[in-house]
């Protein structure tokens, strides 16, 4: 599957999508998708939800904490 990166100044994070919500997100289509999930060491379990092609060209993601981050670049392996 896809890979999307997130770099939002700090850290990476990456998220998992098929090929066409990939191509959606590529062709500069609003995207809004719920990530696999992921581990911290001080909030236990998380969900990533992650939304692409906000007012045209913000890309970001926030967990269930109520945490925000914005990417400042993304990129797709």
């Amino acid at each position: 599957m896809p890979i999307i990166h997130g770099d939002y100044d700090y850290d990476v994070h990456s998220i998992e999508v098929d090929n066409a919500t990939l191509t959606r997100i590529k062709d500069g289509n609003f995207v809004t998708i719920d990530g696999q999930g992921f581990l911290n060491d001080e909030a236990g379990e998380l969900v990533d939800h992650w939304c692409f092609n906000a007012d045209g060209d913000k890309n970001y993601f926030w967990l269930d904490n109520g945490s925000e981050f914005y990417c400042k670049r993304i990129w797709f392996d």
